[in-house]
């Protein structure tokens, strides 16, 4: 029988796997594209405990990193899935980074293609030390690239498929076949502000 720590290394290769073909940084938007700064507005969280959220970490001028946080989390996390729809007509996806719940160098993506508007992000945990989230903690750090204005003042960043496993959003628990923790999810809105040039 195989146990946690080899299912979870196969189920870390094969996340790996999946997403080694897709990861792209840096690529070029093209031409026609307008300088702007990036801005986010988190949506207001209606519950106190078992919630994903998302706040802004950092801005550069159009480059953003948005924080995807965990609260209060009473059962044992031993990774996420990220579904995440984006608003592509003025913004591109750039890159995850390593988070305060995860090991490091356990996080992916996977997009279609650049600006695609939806991108899949994965994070495990590595062998038996999967824990119950205590306040809020960062599950991944998420950069964005902003080069025009918004078109619309509502949420425009969705989890996808909320609490549902194989491609949606979820958060998975510490099983040695993981199911999803029921949890509420609270996102926010992008925005860009032209510059000139």
């Amino acid at each position: 029988m195989i146990g946690r720590t080899e299912t979870r290394v196969a189920a870390c290769v094969a996340l790996t796997l999946l997403v080694t073909t897709a990861c792209k940084s840096g690529d070029t938007l093209g031409s026609g594209i307008v300088p702007a700064v990036a801005d986010f507005t988190p949506e207001a969280s209606s519950v106190d405990e078992r919630y994903v959220s998302m706040q802004t970490r950092s801005i550069d001028g159009g480059r953003i990193v948005l924080d995807v946080l965990l609260t209060d989390v009473d059962e044992p996390v031993g990774g996420v899935a990220f579904s995440i729809g984006y608003p592509n007509n003025f913004s591109q996806f750039v890159e995850v980074t390593d988070s305060e719940i995860f090991d490091s160098g356990n996080c992916f993506f996977s997009e279609s293609a650049p600006r695609s508007g939806e991108v899949f992000i994965g994070c495990t945990v590595i062998g038996p030390t999967a824990a119950a989230v205590e306040g809020t903690q960062i599950a991944a750090s998420l950069q964005f690239l902003v080069f025009g204005a918004a078109e619309a003042d509502s949420p425009n960043i969705d989890f996808l498929g909320q609490n549902l496993g194989g491609g949606g959003s979820a958060v998975l628990d510490g099983s040695n076949q993981p199911q999803p923790i029921l949890v509420d999810w609270f996102t926010g809105t992008l925005q860009g502000f032209p510059t000139d040039p």
